[in-house]
């Protein structure tokens, strides 16, 4: 992973970030990188360690039960500090996966599952890091340590699912207005369904605007005026000191792109390492054929685009995600979700009838394959 991230911005690190300007525009300062981060694992764990583990967590969590405290201070495995947190985590709502512990390393949110990937195939570890969690511990710098925080417990990770990655551009003294007016005299080609302006109508601010919707989804807003009244000054600092340079711009516009799972998968990416592989080509074509701002008004219903070119701006802007995530390389090849089906143990209505009653009086078939052979015998 180290050689794939050479050459990136180091704007999720720990030391104060770079800043670079944008192409034909020196007075607009940019810098960026992950903003929301989430992932799952499927992790294999030793036995003895298992065991060893979950009963330590359960009895941590026993004791913040009885005694009403948030979580208490323990040291995993005899040597990695953590806090055992007095409540699990859901992922998913309430139809979702169930998390019985939760623990905090390191100012880092984990969840855990208490089942071996013999009993249950669904992944029992997950990771969500917001903003704040990118901005100060890194997204690839955490996806690695807590890779080795595992193995250190005596687990395996077996496979990995990323479940939503933000991409982000901040740019100092760039009026996110700049940006508006070109929405709102219509120069823009978009596949998107919904356009949005946002306008504060008080203060009659132009403070940026989105283009489509979950799973894929692009915004630009006014980031000076969306942390103003924000209680968190850690954040507030830490964005300060690795957004720009130290020093509080007159101006700070935020360009963020939003992918999902399902979109993610269109785009060939889905475990965290295919972000570093397939990232820039799905910045480059939301960027360019999904949406993209132009040099002259399209106005509603025309179909022929030839005659407008990508605007200036935007242009420097996509060359701005690219040198902070990578240039594009060939057209990835999206996820075959058929095969994905087919490997699922419950492709087939009867084998998933059968295997729901099974959980019901609690056993579980990690594989179709293996709840054949149970069943003949």
């Amino acid at each position: 992973m180290a050689e794939l991230m050479q050459g990136w911005c180091p704007s999720n690190t720990t030391p104060q970030s770079i800043q670079k300007p944008l192409i034909n525009h020196p007075n607009y300062l940019f810098c960026g990188g992950l903003d929301y981060f989430a992932w799952s694992a499927l992790v294999e764990w030793d036995n003895d360690c298992f065991k060893n583990l979950f009963d330590q967590l359960k009895s941590f969590k026993e004791y913040c039960q009885e005694f009403s405290k948030p979580s208490e201070r323990v040291y995993l495995a005899g040597s990695i500090p953590a806090f055992v947190h007095r409540t699990g985590a859901n992922r998913g709502g309430e139809r979702g996966v169930h998390f019985p512990y939760c623990i905090t390393h390191a100012g880092l949110r984990i969840a855990l599952g208490d089942w071996q990937p013999t009993q249950r195939t669904q992944d029992n570890l997950f990771i969500e890091m917001k903003g704040k969690d990118c901005l100060n511990h890194g997204a690839w710098e955490t996806h690695q340590h807590i890779t080795e925080i595992v193995n250190k417990l005596g687990g395996k990770i077996l496979d990995e699912k990323l479940s939503r990655a933000d991409f982000c551009l901040d740019i100092a003294n760039l009026p996110v207005s700049e940006l508006q007016e070109l929405i709102q005299a219509r120069n823009f080609i978009t596949k998107f369904k919904v356009v949005s302006p946002y306008e504060n109508l008080v203060n009659e601010l132009l403070t940026g605007f989105s283009a489509g919707n979950s799973p894929k989804r692009l915004i630009a807003y006014d980031k000076l005026e969306q942390t103003k009244n924000k209680c968190d000054q850690e954040y507030v600092q830490a964005l300060i000191q690795r957004r720009y340079g130290g020093i509080v711009p007159e101006h700070a516009t935020r360009i963020e792109i939003q992918l999902g799972r399902e979109s993610l998968i269109k785009s060939g990416i889905s475990r965290p390492r295919d972000v570093l592989v397939h990232g820039p080509f799905a910045l480059r074509q939301l960027m360019t054929e999904t949406f993209r701002l132009t040099d002259i008004p399209i106005p509603v219903g025309t179909k022929n685009h030839s005659r407008a070119e990508i605007h200036p701006l935007w242009e420097s802007i996509i060359n701005g995600f690219e040198t902070v995530f990578g240039s594009p390389g060939e057209k990835p090849v999206p996820i075959d979700r058929s095969k994905l089906i087919q490997n699922n143990s419950l492709s087939n209505p009867w084998v998933a009838c059968e295997m729901h009653f099974y959980r019901k009086v609690n056993l579980y078939f990690h594989s179709k394959s293996f709840f054949f052979w149970s069943s003949m015998k």
